[in-house]
């Protein structure tokens, strides 16, 4: 009796040797042979390919994209002698929570935050990163346990040297809207954040102002009023420290040098509706149409003179929107009259591809007398989707097509050979 074998000790019978053409390729080890030979080479190689477009995609792409963007440089006219203040400004991160998030969505969102954010902070190296509200999604029904692990996989997400000062402004899905507030919530916002309502914070001569916008209802409760006073003595701080001198109000209270304050809040200043504002990270032309609500979309016009005649604020940094836009408001005298002075307000674009098919984040170079912001696009979800899709679909034909023509090939050799 013979027997098929793979070294041929014993010659194959024809009638064996021709019944098909795939038991004569195993006969001759042809198949063995191109495996080792030409397929195991080309499988590794597959597999290598496919972790390079992973790690592309989950890791590099973050470096390609934002090493397009760069820190505003000031104007050498200016004379200021000490390196302006460098600051990340984002919005708006959402991170989300067991009610009304799917773990993949979650667990993608967080991941394209965090590796934006470590990215980011590796390349730009800022002093300073604050945060325009909404840290989380579901803070404002988050029981205390809950919530501090909310905490905790912020810190983790947004993790950042000892050296980099960051603050959080407080948002509606933190804390709730308006009507939903209440102490315990605030206070527990407060505590792990070591914020409040109004928060005046000083970082190499420059003034930043941090505003709870859920406290400028104007509606006369407790919280509105202690807000509004809060910011009636910020105002009374910072024309003191402009002067004129000899004013005998300004003798009992610190003295420290003026600039402009920076307004950093969640909800807009009052505007109509988002028709005027650009960019690829700006709402669709659909939702540019929609009128804000005030107190809801944005601050009152009431909320919004307070802010903007007290404080005389450079600029205004606001989120909420989950979208781009530009504005310059008219400032107001005494006598409510228009003047020719504005102030610009930046609403940052939400961080989270969740809430942003462009999200994006803000740096800004800022000294005593000047300041710059430049906008960094964040990488588009759907172009990792893409090179996701054309990489898997020309890997799988680079790797199956080869061997179809050989199988072919043998097949077509052997039924002629037979």
């Amino acid at each position: 009796m013979y027997i098929l074998r793979y070294t041929f000790i014993a010659p194959v019978p024809q009638s064996l040797y021709n019944k098909t053409c795939y038991a004569r390729v195993f006969a001759a080890g042809t198949v063995h042979e191109m495996f080792t030979r030409q397929w195991l080479p080309r499988l590794m190689l597959f597999f290598g390919l496919c972790l390079t477009v992973l790690f592309y995609c989950e890791y590099l792409i973050y470096y390609v994209v934002l090493l397009q963007c760069r820190w505003p440089m000031l104007d050498k006219s200016s004379s200021e002698t000490t390196q302006p203040l460098r600051v990340i400004f984002l919005a708006d991160p959402h991170l989300l929570g067991h009610r009304t998030g799917h773990w993949f969505d979650k667990l993608r969102r967080e991941w394209q935050m965090y590796r934006t954010f470590q990215t980011a902070m590796t390349l730009f190296k800022p002093e300073m990163v604050f945060f325009l509200g909404d840290l989380f999604d579901e803070g404002q029904w988050a029981e205390n346990t809950e919530f501090k692990q909310y905490v905790n996989r912020f810190h983790e997400l947004f993790y950042h040297p000892k050296d980099t000062v960051v603050y959080a402004a407080m948002g509606n899905h933190d804390v709730g809207f308006h009507h939903l507030m209440d102490e315990y919530q605030l206070n527990r916002f407060k505590d792990h954040f070591e914020t409040s309502s109004v928060r005046m914070v000083r970082q190499n001569d420059n003034i930043f102002i941090l505003i709870n916008s859920m406290a400028l209802e104007g509606d006369g409760c407790d919280l509105c009023k202690q807000a509004e006073n809060e910011i009636q003595n910020i105002a009374k701080l910072l024309k003191c420290a402009k002067g004129p001198k000899g004013r005998k109000i300004c003798d009992q209270i610190e003295k420290m040098p003026y600039t402009q304050p920076i307004i950093l809040q969640h909800f807009p200043l009052y505007r109509k509706n988002d028709k005027n504002c650009t960019g690829p990270d700006s709402a669709s032309e659909e939702e540019k149409s929609v009128t804000f609500q005030p107190r809801w979309d944005c601050l009152s016009k009431n909320s919004t003179h307070l802010l903007l005649n007290s404080l005389s604020p450079r600029l205004v940094l606001s989120g909420h929107s989950h979208n781009f836009c530009e504005v310059r408001h008219p400032v107001h005298n005494v006598h409510k009259a228009v003047t020719d002075t504005q102030t610009l307000e930046w609403t940052l674009a939400s961080f989270s591809w969740r809430n942003n098919k462009n999200p994006s984040f803000v740096l800004g170079a800022i000294s005593n007398g000047d300041f710059k912001l430049n906008k960094c696009l964040m990488p588009r979800e759907l172009t990792v989707i893409w090179t996701y899709i054309i990489s898997a679909v020309t890997l799988l034909l680079w790797l199956f097509y080869p061997m179809s023509k050989a199988f072919t090939r043998w097949r077509r050799r052997g039924v002629k050979d037979s």
